[in-house]
Order: structure tokens, then sequence, then C-alpha cells
């Protein structure tokens, strides 16, 4: 019994794997397993494809950021470069002098000064070649420009603001126009003095006797006596001519010895900044009585403020009073000579306000004189209170009074014609130009002569 049971038990576990069944278990068994492998392998395959295709995606996208990256950095550098190289080459024009548009003054000459002014007393500005310029403080420059236009080189005054206070004159003299370039305030409580004095004088860029764009015309002696009057000089308007004498004695027939002519208008179109001109000449009467020049031309003056001007005192360039006939030994004499013309002046600034005196006046022409009763008198320099400045008054009989110079809208006077071997007088030198540059409402400026209006 025991045995047989141990048989049993060992068959029972043999029946465990029944004959031709083993094969297909295997079988099954396989596939799962194989199902199981593929799977896997499969799997594998698969994410390697998905992690191939997502690394892709991964590194566009990486790759993308990293060249945004990349060309933000190369754009930056390259713009730089870019820039360094527009900047080379637009540097020069764009740091050039700004175009501030002056009149008359290129571009270089437009920049003002850093350094105030107030002028307390008198200080003098000689603008001939070869003078020494002031000292006006830290900041404040000359410069000397060429016209825009053409016309005389003018000396430039750079600062910010500048004053001539009550007290002060600021007197401008030489043979260059001289012009002030402000980056601030201009304000006239004193004098500015452009004009001439005499026939001596000439404000700055005025010309002297016989001299100038508007010259007059000088006078001319004939037979033993007798002296026509020299012409004033022109410039906004034409110049007073000088006095016709009537020859007699020496002259065969009798003639009329015609006065000089008065100079004509110029600059009518305000192309250039330039000073009045001087009156014509008296003729010698004889050897050893020589005749007296004619009166000097007023300055020439620009003013510019980026800010404003104001004037409550006196801007002047006024001509020069022609001179006064001469009495030499014996009965020779001469004629008067002829007035100066007034000279130029532009104010330019965004406001311009006047209450003073602006004025650009002829001188008078000179008074001839007789030869037994003396000398004749000058002309009177060009006045600042809008009248004429009066001619000199010839002497005695035989001297012609000189004419009187323009002023406002006043023409000069022409020199005394005189009869029978007597002398003229001078005629009268014209007006000067006035012009008023301004920016928005037209400003009201009483001035003599009358300004001419521009918009700049």
């Amino acid at each position: 019994m025991r045995r047989c049971t141990l048989v049993l038990l060992v068959l029972a576990g043999c029946s465990f794997e029944p004959r031709g069944g083993s094969d297909d278990a295997s079988v099954i068994i396989d596939a799962a397993d194989d199902a199981a492998s593929d799977d896997a392998a499969t799997d594998a395959a698969t994410d390697a494809a998905v992690d191939a295709t997502d690394a892709a995606a991964i590194d566009a996208a990486t790759d993308a950021a990293v060249d945004a990256t990349d060309a933000a950095a190369i754009d930056a550098a390259t713009d730089a470069a870019v820039d360094a190289t527009v900047d080379a080459a637009t540097d020069a024009p764009t740091d050039a002098p700004p175009v501030i548009d002056i009149a008359y003054l290129p571009p270089a000459d437009e920049l003002p000064g850093s350094g105030d002014v107030t002028v307390n007393n008198t200080v003098t500005i000689n603008t001939s070649v070869g003078m020494t310029l002031p000292s006006l403080g830290a900041g404040v420059t000359f410069s000397t420009a060429a016209q825009s236009g053409g016309g005389p080189d003018v000396v430039v005054l750079h600062v910010d603001d500048l004053t001539v206070a009550g007290a002060g004159t600021l007197r401008v003299v030489g043979t260059r126009p001289f012009a002030i370039v402000a980056g601030g305030v201009v304000s006239i409580v004193g004098t500015l003095d452009a004009s001439a004095v005499g026939n001596t004088t000439a404000g700055a860029g005025g010309s002297g006797s016989s001299a100038g764009s508007g010259q007059g015309v000088d006078g001319t002696h004939a037979g033993s006596r007798t002296d026509s009057g020299a012409g004033g000089a022109g410039f906004g308007v034409a110049g007073g001519r000088g006095g016709n004498a009537s020859c007699v004695d020496g002259c065969s027939p009798d003639a009329l010895i015609t006065g000089g002519a008065g100079g004509p208008l110029y600059n009518a179109g305000l192309t250039q900044l330039i000073g009045g001109s001087g009156g014509g000449a008296a003729a010698n009467a004889a050897i050893g009585c020589a005749g007296q020049a004619g009166g000097a031309g007023g300055g020439a003056v620009l003013i510019y403020a980026a800010g404003s001007i104001s004037v409550t005192g006196t801007i002047e360039v006024n001509g020069g009073g022609g001179g006064r006939g001469i009495a030499c030994t014996g009965t020779p004499s001469t004629a008067g000579a002829g007035g100066g013309s007034g000279g130029q002046l532009d104010l330019q600034s965004p406001s311009i306000t006047v209450s003073g005196a602006v004025v650009s006046n002829g001188g008078g022409g000179g008074g001839a004189a007789d030869g037994n009763n003396g000398d004749g008198e000058a002309g009177q320099d060009g006045r600042n209170d809008g009248n004429q400045a009066t001619g000199g008054p010839g002497t005695g009989p035989s001297g012609g009074d000189g004419g009187s110079g323009g002023a406002g809208t006043t023409a000069p006077g022409a020199g005394e014609d005189m009869p029978d071997d007597r002398n003229g007088g001078g005629g009268g030198g014209a007006v000067g130009r006035i012009t008023i540059r301004h920016r928005g409402a037209q400003p009201t400026v009483a001035s003599s002569p009358p300004p001419t209006y521009i918009v700049y």
C-alpha cells in the first residue's frame, strides 16, 4: 500500500504534462513571451523614433531660440558696426554749425558766444584790418566773416547777452562792417554809435570823401575864381546836387559851371551789409588853396539776437557833414563839399521793440567861402532827433549855403546856386537803409528813414 501510494503520487505528478500537449503550450507561452518581447522592442523603436522626433522638435525650438538670441547678438554687433559707419559718414554734416539764417553771414559765423557783455562807459571797436580788437571777457569772441552775398568782410562779435547801459556808449569805427550775434538778449539803453564824424571819420564799413557806391561828384573850378559845389552822397535815395556857379572872369564866353551830381541809390535789394558813401570834395580854387573833403559815410551794423532786441536808447549810423569852403589869400576861395550819406542798420530777432532813436540820416553840405570875408561853415552831421542836418552857411555875398541832409522821408537839399564868379554850396547827403527782420507779427518801429520789414 505504501508502495502503491508513492507510485500514484509520482504518476499524478507526471500527468501534469500530458503527451502531445507540451508543444502547443510552449507555443502559446512563446507567443505571449514574443508579444511581450516584441512590444518592448516596438516600444523601444517607437520611443526611439518619438525621441528622435521630439528631439528634433525640441532641438528645432531650442535652435530657433538660440538662433534668435544669436541673431540679436549678431544684429546688435552688426548694427553697431553699421551705425558706426553711418555715423562716420554723417558726422561731418551733423556736426556742422546749425543754420540759423542770419542775414549776410555764413553758417560758421552764426553761432553766439557763451559770455555776457555790459558796456557801462565808452568802448570803441575798430574793424579795420590789423587793428587790435578789445578783450570783452570769457566766452566773448570775434571772427571775420565773408558775406554770403558778397561785399566787404564783416567783423562779428559773438556773445550771449549784450547790454549797453544808460551811461554806456559802444562806438564802432573802421573799414569793415560790424555784426553782433547774441544767443540771448541785446538791450541798448545807452548808445550804439556807428555814425560818421564830419569829413574825417566814417562809421564802421562806411566810406570816406568821394568814395563808395553812392559817392557824390566833386565840384569844379573854372576861370580865375569860380567854383561849383560838390554833390552829396546817395544811398537810400539819391544825394543832393552841388550848387551851380556862373563863370565870368576868365571864361569866354561866360559859362555855367554845373555843380557836382548827387550820388545814386544803391543796394536796393539789401543783398549786402554795406556802409554809407562819402560826399564829393570841393575843387581846388588855386595852387595852395585846396578844397575840403566831403562828409564821410555812416557805418554798417547788423544786430542778431536769438531772444530779443530792445532799444530804449539810441542806435545811430548817420552820415557826416561836408567840409567848409576855404578863403585863401586874395580873392581865391573854395566851394562847399557834399554831405555823407547815412549807413545801413539791420535788426534781426523774433522779438524787436524800439522806443528810442534808430537813425540813419544824411549829413549837410558845406557852405562856400568868400575870399574877402572868410571861410564858410561845415555841414552838420546827421541828427538823431529825426530832423534834417542843416547845410553849412556860406560866407559873404560870394559863398553859397550848403544843402540840408536827408532825414525820414525828406530828400537831401541841393547846394545854393551862385552867379557871377561866386562859389556854390555843397549838396546834402541822403538817408541810409534800416531793415527790421522779424518772425510772427510785424513789430512797429519808428525810425529815420522808415524801415523795410522782412520776415525771416
